[in-house]
């Protein structure tokens, strides 16, 4: 909310060194505008803490480790898996099996070891025949049947689908379906400015927020 439109559509890593720790920041603000609700004070330290590192490199206390409130590790590993995929975290789409390569190389100095894989066991769940994870996540044959990969030998990678609102899409996404009151309005299609504006104005005529799923990485 208090981000300037310019830097919260930058690139992560391109953001200058200036801006960098105002964009930060917006997690100790999200703490102080949560933290007067009695209801929602856990989260507001869940939020403060969001950036921490594993290794204490983090912002804003340097906490580690066991210190780091176990929702902010989780936050975190979740935050940065959904920004590998879409490219806000580099600038580039990514695939699923690069963003888990992406993490698992900050296994340890960014995200809590444990936290990544339990993170990589959700994500496999539904595999018939459990196989460990390497270090290196590759696809493999076994995981033919899990929500992540297709089921051919070439191992196509299915992309994940995540909900998301309005105020999030941007031109360039690809959108899997949008639905206004339970009724299909728009499947598979890139979005352009044109199909913002219909969207923004439907809402307005109907008084209705759209749900909105777009598919995340890239093909």
């Amino acid at each position: 909310m208090g981000l300037q439109d310019s830097l919260l559509s930058t690139p992560y890593f391109k953001i200058p060194l200036a801006d960098k720790q105002r964009f930060l920041n917006h997690a100790v603000e999200g703490e102080i505008l949560l933290k007067g609700l009695s209801q929602l004070q856990g989260a507001s330290v869940l939020i403060r803490h969001q950036y921490e590192r594993y290794d204490g490199s983090g912002f804003p206390d340097h906490l580690a480790k066991q210190n780091i409130p176990l929702g902010s590790r989780i936050i975190s590993v979740v935050r940065d898996y959904i920004a590998f995929l879409e490219g806000s975290k580099t600038g580039d789409v990514m695939s699923v099996t690069d963003t888990l390569g992406k993490l698992m190389a900050l296994k340890g100095s960014y995200y809590d070891p444990n936290v990544i894989d339990t993170f990589i066991k959700v994500l496999k769940d539904t595999i018939p025949e459990q196989e460990e994870v390497e270090e290196t996540p590759v696809i493999k044959k076994s995981w033919k049947n899990s929500k992540l990969f297709g089921g051919s030998d070439t191992a196509v990678v299915e992309r994940p689908v995540i909900e998301i609102s309005l105020m999030q899409l941007k031109v360039g996404m690809e959108i899997e379906i949008v639905y206004f009151e339970n009724k299909p309005y728009l499947k598979n299609c890139i979005v352009d400015q044109k199909i913002i504006n219909n969207i923004i104005a439907l809402r307005e005529n109907t008084g209705k927020d759209p749900v909105i799923k777009v598919l995340m990485g890239k093909k």
